[in-house]
């Protein structure tokens, strides 16, 4: 038997990993949450609404559900495309490992519901 071993390298801006998820209801909302996490050096985030949203989610989502300890990540994905569905809108913001706490707190304080943050071995909902 012949197995190939091959080493993946898997870009963090087409994973949920490393990111904090949230949901607004207004797209007014992401100027002032944008520009509060940039004060905290968060510089990369995603907005996930309409087809597209839905297309990156789903796909996330897909990807998790074929794995056993993936889940937890899956059903959570599932909340968030029911939010795109409901004409919510989700963005994601890439953060440093240790400011995941200060960025999920900081969102929250500027109207964003429902978040959570992908970390390398444990999934966080705030």
């Amino acid at each position: 038997m012949h197995t190939d071993y091959q080493t993946t390298t898997i870009d963090p801006e087409v994973t949920p990993y490393g990111k904090i998820f949230g949901v607004v209801k207004y797209r007014y909302q992401l100027k002032l949450l944008c520009e509060s996490l940039a004060a905290i050096d968060v510089r990369e985030v995603e907005i996930l609404d309409g087809r597209p949203g839905l297309q990156q989610l789903q796909a996330w989502q897909e990807n998790f559900s074929h794995y056993f300890l993936g889940q937890r990540e899956a059903d959570l994905l599932s909340h968030y495309l029911d939010a795109v569905r409901s004409d919510f809108i989700v963005f994601t913001a890439v953060v440093q490992s240790g400011a995941e706490n200060a960025a999920a707190e900081l969102a929250k304080s500027r109207g964003a519901t429902r978040l959570s943050h992908f970390g390398d071995f444990v999934v966080t909902s705030y």
